[in-house]
């Protein structure tokens, strides 16, 4: 589909429509996301360390992670001990936004010790969550991500993201977490999804 006719408002309300743009941001590095006008949208595409034209998202970089955590369980698929698996809609399309709508639950998660299945587990998140070093581009050291990412598999797995319901003010039709698996089990790899 060629949109690069259309008027810039069409086109924006196109996007939204169609779930291609992301329109949440994070006031403050550790505040829940708020969704913005998609006029407030760069305009252009920089990602070098001299020029970024998108924020860092720490909170979607950790969902990230957490989808590549390691477990010497693994025997078939290194990855199965991961936070979620990334599933495709009924149709087969992929789902939009998958890491951002766990990245929701996991700021959630950070200020409500409620939401983690022990004490224990939210108190080691916290501690290296807290620990955890500004990113810089082309000076990243991932050892300390990699370990928040393992630290948030228990939270992954739990009741309460099971139970946790996305706001349909933010994400289009709301609903569950997408992609969860109750419990410390082995997940099978992601499916091949189609394109949204």
């Amino acid at each position: 589909m060629d949109l690069r006719d259309l008027d810039y408002d069409v086109f924006l309300d196109k996007l939204t429509t169609m779930a291609l743009a992301h329109e949440l941001v994070h006031p403050s590095p550790d505040a829940q996301s708020v969704k913005i006008p998609p006029q407030q949208l760069p305009l252009r595409f920089s990602f070098t360390e001299d020029d970024l034209s998108f924020g860092d998202d720490r909170w979607r970089s950790l969902a990230g992670f957490s989808r590549k955590v390691k477990n010497d369980a693994c025997a078939d698929y290194k990855y199965c001990m991961r936070c979620f698996i990334r599933g495709c809609n009924p149709d087969g399309s992929s789902i939009p936004y998958v890491e951002y709508k766990w990245s929701y639950f996991f700021v959630e998660a950070l200020t409500d010790g409620s939401l983690w299945p022990t004490n224990d587990d939210y108190q080691t998140f916290k501690s290296d969550y807290e620990d955890l070093p500004t990113c810089k581009m082309g000076k990243i050291d991932t050892s300390k991500w990699e370990q928040a990412a393992a630290d948030i598999i228990p939270l992954c797995r739990g009741d309460a993201a099971g139970a946790f319901t996305l706001p349909s003010s933010l994400f289009k039709g709301g609903g569950p977490l997408p992609g969860y698996t109750k419990g410390m089990v082995p997940m099978a790899k992601d499916p091949s999804c189609n394109p949204p």
